[in-house]
């Protein structure tokens, strides 16, 4: 048999008989019983044709009135149509620029191309905007041939962007931070944006910021050769610190250097000093940093001698922690 193209009637079948007595005869019936073709007198092989695709059954008479059958099947064919599928892969990871075009040889045009619902049901040979992953595409011919086949998009490894700080969380006094780039995938690009107080593009940047109490975020856009990016976020903060300092002489001569005596810190809630003569009299109380001690007696006009006078002074840190502080600090005149 040779098979009948798609919904046509255009499959052959041959059947030679063996032995008997020729001539012969040959009736032909489909599966239905309906006679398709009768063939008398032959003195070898009965070729039918014009079969479309299903079984037949062949009786065969010799001259001597013996009689035999046979049931063949004829196949039915695409009517020779052939497909190929060209793919292009997405340029980048997660990205939906894919591709994938059918190519069809062979029946009797026009032909109809239909791409499945994951190809948002696109018409014609060429689907565009592919993710990745696997399509099928159904094909037909005028005739009724048809077939389908699949395309598979795939995508390029991807870049990760990543990143460590060193040290992710510092204080006001240490504010300069190191950035590591862990990125994976070939990176050849770094763009860093510190917040809103700067950018790099070195690979492994150090930046100092501010130092003021506060949390930033750092992103890290990094890029391949295939100009595949992807981005990394983090945050660093910087804490706040307590300190104080108190100097050890001071000058009350109103020229506006070093004038006045007070602490000098960061991350102070509450402040009091209190200033003693070497005689254990106390002249001076302050609970304001902005009101130094100016060298003057309370109630007095008078700047006190050039001497050596004894500091005491409680102070209440961010923490809730509270200091006391005892020192000598010299009044020069």
């Amino acid at each position: 048999t040779t098979p009948a193209a798609c919904n046509l009637a255009d499959g052959t079948g041959t059947v030679t008989p063996q032995g008997g007595t020729g001539p012969y005869d040959f009736v032909w019936q489909d599966a239905n019983g309906t006679n398709v073709q009768t063939d008398n007198n032959l003195p070898g092989a009965s070729n039918a044709t014009g079969l479309a695709q299903g079984s037949y059954d062949i009786d065969v008479t010799d001259a001597n009135g013996c009689t035999a059958s046979v049931t063949i099947n004829v196949q039915g064919s695409q009517g020779n149509l052939q497909a190929q599928i060209v793919e292009v892969p997405t340029s980048c990871p997660n990205v939906c620029d894919g591709s994938a075009t059918l190519t069809i040889a062979g029946g009797t045009i026009p032909y109809v191309i239909t791409w499945d619902a994951n190809a948002n049901n696109q018409i014609g040979p060429n689907a565009i905007n592919l993710c990745n992953g696997t399509y099928t595409v159904n094909y037909a011919d005028a005739n009724g041939c048809s077939g389908s086949t699949t395309a598979t998009i795939t995508e390029p490894a991807g870049l990760v962007a990543q990143f460590i700080s060193s040290p992710q969380t510092t204080d006001i006094f240490n504010t300069e931070i190191n950035f590591i780039d862990y990125s994976t995938g070939s990176p050849t690009q770094w763009n860093w944006q510190f917040d809103a107080f700067g950018s790099s593009t070195d690979q492994n940047p150090t930046f100092t910021f501010p130092p003021v109490p506060a949390c930033y975020e750092i992103i890290l856009t990094a890029n391949n050769g295939g100009n595949c990016p992807d981005s990394d976020t983090s945050i660093v903060c910087i804490t706040p610190s307590y300190s104080i300092y108190f100097p050890s002489a001071f000058t009350p001569n109103a020229d506006g250097i070093n004038s006045g005596f007070i602490g000098y810190g960061e991350g102070i809630l509450e402040f009091n000093m209190w200033i003693f003569d070497r005689w254990g009299n106390m002249i001076y109380h302050t609970n304001d940093m902005n009101r130094p001690w100016d060298g003057r007696k309370e109630g007095s006009k008078e700047i006190c001698m050039m001497d050596i006078y004894v500091y005491k002074a409680r102070v209440k840190d961010i923490f809730n922690q509270v200091h006391d502080y005892y020192g000598k600090v010299a009044l020069i005149k």
